[in-house]
């Protein structure tokens, strides 16, 4: 995997672990299970789907410099095929986690958009 990607589920990591040290009654719209089962998909992608790191088909779309709006694209195919899966509810949750998935690493690349602008900013 590439380094923003490492560095985009490094980021998630500690974002569940801000959820997982949630008080009790402080999960008042029930988000800790939803952020459980992105992050399990999550690591299920890159181990499972493509049996493991390297080599990944958005290894080079990132490199190509595509990222986001490859991440766009995504999130909208899975938004809309959403609505074509006859309500059934399993089949649903896991377009879901793609959309999911997608938009975390989008977040991922503005982010990385902050953080560059910044260090621009501070060098001149």
């Amino acid at each position: 995997m590439t380094n923003f990607i490492v560095a985009v589920c490094d980021w998630w990591h500690g974002v569940l672990e801000n959820v997982r040290n949630l008080k009790t009654g402080a999960d008042f719209m029930r988000e800790e299970k939803p952020l459980k089962a992105i992050a399990s998909h999550i690591d299920a992608t890159y181990w499972d789907y493509y049996g493991g790191p390297g080599g990944q088909p958005i290894d080079w779309v990132e490199a190509e410099g595509m990222l986001e709006n490859f991440c766009r694209c995504n999130i909208n195919k899975y938004n809309v095929r959403i609505d074509k899966k006859n309500d059934f509810a399993e089949d649903q949750l896991k377009d879901s986690l793609k959309l999911a998935h997608y938009a975390v690493l989008l977040v991922g690349c503005y982010l990385q958009k902050i953080e560059l602008e910044a260090d621009v900013e501070r060098e001149i």
